[in-house]
């Protein structure tokens, strides 16, 4: 081959050399590594301070504290607004991702209210679930027993939804903390707002609890001319899965209580308890009063 020939040769090939770099910003980038969500892990702890009480009007409420925990890899953090009067509409998860950032996921349904019931902030509709009926070893009472006696009557499923105001009020033990929990409070009781406020931005951390005291508003359940006899009571969290979890782990979000109780001489005593699943099964339930 001649020097001229050689000379062709490079010039082409240099040539292709800088059109390949020219190019090189229109190409489509390789795909970046997909984010991980870092999901809460929501944990029922077992009912605690369960007493009988009479109310003011005349009845009879069984009361009792609830926490729930968050054992997961990221925090339960729930944005709202959209208010139109004491409730708003517009409620979302927002779910951290690793490395930084997030995404919303939007629970069909969800909503906050305002209540003025001594806590005065806004609260997440039904974030836990009660509920009260006979031991699944016992015969169900049925309305017809309860009426005869005058007494309140039995439906089926539910029987306090209690809507919660999500805030770092509680460390866990060192036994439930996972790796990565947060080392100080990161959602404050003042995340649950005002009266005039429009939006919200409240959650619980990773190895946090909510604790929600036995005196509080709305902890308790009307067990008025309930016959006596062995009663389940059933707590959970999340019971409709309108908020994300790790794993999609719904198998610590219920906590039971087996208790031998007597309204009227307002005598009760756990016999049994357990962590498993006491909301899927159809049951017959002891009615809320008033």
């Amino acid at each position: 081959m001649t020097g001229v020939d050689r000379s062709h040769v490079r010039l082409r090939v240099a040539l292709a050399a800088a059109l390949a770099v020219s190019l090189a910003p229109f190409a489509a980038p390789a795909p970046a590594a997909a984010a991980t969500d870092l999901l809460p892990d929501l944990k029922m702890s077992e009912p605690y301070n369960l007493k009988i009480e009479r109310s003011r009007g005349g009845r009879t409420r069984l009361r009792f504290g609830t926490i729930v925990w968050n054992v997961g890899d990221g925090p339960l953090e729930v944005r709202a607004d959209g208010r139109e009067g004491r409730v708003m509409h517009d409620v979302v998860q927002w779910i951290s991702t690793r490395g930084g950032g997030g995404h919303a996921h939007s629970p069909p349904g969800a909503t906050a209210f305002y209540s003025g019931d001594g806590h005065a902030h806004w609260h997440i509709e039904s974030f836990v679930v009660i509920s009260l009926f006979p031991t699944p070893q016992d015969p169900p009472v049925t309305d017809a027993d309860t009426a005869s006696a005058g007494g309140p009557t039995f439906r089926q499923r539910g029987l306090r939804k209690i809507g919660f105001c999500l805030t770092d009020l509680v460390r866990a033990p060192a036994s439930l903390r996972p790796p990565g929990s947060a080392r100080r409070i990161q959602y404050a009781v003042g995340g649950c707002g005002t009266l005039r406020d429009t939006r919200l931005r409240m959650g619980i951390s990773v190895g946090y609890g909510d604790d929600y005291k036995p005196f509080f508003n709305h902890q308790w359940l009307d067990i008025t001319g309930l016959p006596a006899g062995t009663y389940r009571l059933c707590a959970t969290v999340n019971s409709n899965a309108m908020w994300r979890e790790k794993g999609d782990n719904h198998a610590n979000n219920s906590y039971w209580l087996d208790l031998e109780l007597d309204a009227e001489r307002r005598r009760l005593r756990a016999v049994d308890a357990g962590e498993a699943d006491c909301e899927a099964p159809p049951r017959i339930v002891f009615g809320a009063g008033g």
